[in-house]
């Protein structure tokens, strides 16, 4: 621990630089330290459609529609043809909206294929097709999730982590059970995933 007229001293003698700052080395001495720098860069997925959602089944988890992709910072997400979206070592914060239209009750979830690892999302309760005549009602199962996937041998960094947006519901509705449209003529937006790359 050093002294008040010590500390003044070593800092009076240093020379301030850009994008810096004052702390202590590991010796506990006054020194210039950088400052930390926090990269992060977004995805966002989404399932874009110019009708409605789809019927969807009562018989099992379904797959989610996923085939719209935007990106800020570095590209980091590879969105597959078939809906699943490949994701890079790397530490994760992932959120995740899916619609159920009248659907009695639902959840989602979002599964790392790779590694067989469910994410669980919020239970809701929306109404059955017979309990609303006339009338539309949605709601929306979320899923927050974070995780790293760690750095391995060269093959599993060139591979990365291979995701999946899944939705159970109770009950169907004609072409609109995974989300009713509205038609503005912007197209259609349901199941939607943000994901953010930490560092």
């Amino acid at each position: 621990k050093q002294n008040s007229s010590a500390t003044l001293s070593a800092i009076a003698n240093l020379t301030l630089i850009a994008n810096q700052f004052i702390g202590t080395d590991g010796a506990g001495a006054i020194a210039l330290k950088s400052a930390p720098t926090i990269s992060i860069s977004v995805a966002i997925l989404q399932d874009f459609k110019n009708a409605f959602g789809g019927q969807g089944n009562t018989t099992g988890w379904l797959k989610r529609d996923l085939n719209d992709k935007t990106e800020s910072g570095t590209s980091f997400c590879t969105l597959n043809g078939d809906s699943t979206f490949t994701l890079p070592a790397g530490s994760y914060l992932v959120f995740a909206r899916v619609p159920g239209t009248m659907v009695d009750k639902h959840q989602a979830r979002l599964v790392n294929v790779s590694d067989g690892i469910n994410y669980k999302g919020s239970s809701t309760q929306t109404l059955t097709a017979a309990a609303v005549s006339g009338q539309s009602i949605t709601t929306d199962s979320w899923v927050f999730a974070t995780f790293v996937i760690p750095k391995g041998s060269a093959e599993q960094v060139a591979a990365g982590k291979t995701f999946q947006v899944e939705h159970r519901i109770y009950d169907t509705i004609i072409d609109r059970s995974l989300g009713a449209e509205v038609g503005t003529g912007l197209g259609e937006v349901y199941t939607q995933v943000v994901i953010v790359k930490l560092g």
